[in-house]
């Protein structure tokens, strides 16, 4: 009889919004093994391949980046996530470096990031195990001004309508800056709603180093979003800190690929590797609902997902799509000592109306 393990295995996935810095923008789908008593067993990260912004020399730096968000829920309740850290670094020629960690694992391994955009060739280092998985792509132009991207947000749908206006200069972290505000109003019917829905968007950007220092965004339908630059060092970083150490194995990857750590190495985690969206109900729609469904399931050794159901709900139809989307899920099965297992899985469904 085949051994079923029973352990917590939640799928999340983290964007980091980065291509505005003209760094890289790398999105993260992370399961999390833990047993019952719920200690950490096994951390997954599939990596996506990333989208490369142009090129910026002669505009070293370092300074840490610090992510808030706040969401305040109809009865009150404001949800504040930890704060994201993550340490920016870029030299002369253009290569950047990301260190970061986890909000909710300060004390697992650092990850960082290291691209090369005129040699086209990026990095994803695990410091901990020592393995730097590289990804060769097309080399990227340099970009001698600022980005459009980051003085002006995508023409808005629906019949919104978008206004965008100056907010002077302002010093930051030593260096100056200029301020832009988008305000996009979303008009009464327009999102099926009966009052008007306003989001604003302020963005510092500095010419100095090409790139915004300061970004919150207020949108009563998320809540709010503040990304901002401290520490900011305008002298040329260590070359070393874009470099893969000598004793470091690299890995070629030429597509997506799997990086797990944890106390226990025989263990392995499912790994999502086909998923499809669930569909929205136009109940659900007309309602304005919002939020995540939490699913728990088995996935069996062939990576088929089995008897799902519903552990937190949002709305029955919402909930009835979001298990009629986890059925078409693809697994890489999870592995005991290299063979496939059975294991208990979580997985949360959002739903988001934008």
């Amino acid at each position: 009889m085949k051994r079923l393990l029973f352990i917590s295995c939640a799928v999340i996935l983290i964007v980091f919004i980065a291509r505005g810095q003209n760094m890289e923008t790398l999105a993260i789908s992370v399961t999390e093994g833990r047993d019952q008593a719920g200690a950490l067993l096994r951390r997954t990260y599939v990596t996506v391949p990333a989208t490369h912004a142009p090129v910026v020399i002669d505009r070293p730096f370092s300074a840490v980046q610090l992510t808030d968000s706040v969401q305040v829920l109809p009865d009150g309740t404001q949800l504040r996530p930890p704060t994201t850290v993550r340490k920016l670094y870029r030299d002369s020629q253009g290569r950047t470096r990301i260190e970061w960690q986890f909000p909710n694992d300060r004390d697992g391994p650092v990850l960082a990031e290291l691209n090369d955009p005129l040699a086209g060739r990026y990095f994803f280092i695990e410091t901990g195990r020592k393995i730097a998985h590289r990804v060769d792509y097309a080399p990227m132009p340099r970009q001698d001004d600022l980005m459009p991207s980051l003085l002006t947000e995508p023409s808005p749908s629906g019949g919104a309508v978008q206004k965008i206006e100056p907010l002077g200069p302002r010093m930051i972290g030593g260096l100056e800056t200029s301020g832009v505000r988008t305000t996009t109003t979303f008009p009464v019917g327009s999102i099926d709603n009966n009052r008007p829905v306003v989001r604003t968007r302020d963005l510092w950007t500095s010419p100095a180093l090409r790139m915004w220092l300061s970004l919150q965004i207020s949108d009563p339908r998320l809540g709010d979003y503040i990304a901002r630059l401290t520490e900011i060092n305008r002298e040329e970083p260590e070359p070393s800190l874009f470099q893969v150490p000598p004793e470091y194995f690299v890995k070629n990857e030429t597509a997506s690929f799997v990086v797990q750590h944890g106390p226990n190495d025989q263990i392995t985690l499912p790994v999502p590797v086909e998923r499809h969206e669930a569909k929205y109900t136009k109940e659900a729609q007309k309602k304005r609902i919002q939020g995540s469904v939490l699913l728990e399931f088995v996935v069996d050794e062939k990576g088929m997902p089995q008897d799902i159901r519903v552990k937190r709900s949002l709305d029955p139809g919402l909930d009835k799509n979001a298990v009629e989307a986890v059925k078409t899920w693809r697994f890489q099965p999870g592995t005991k000592e290299g063979k496939p297992i059975k294991v208990v899985t979580n997985v949360e469904v959002s739903f988001r109306l934008l």
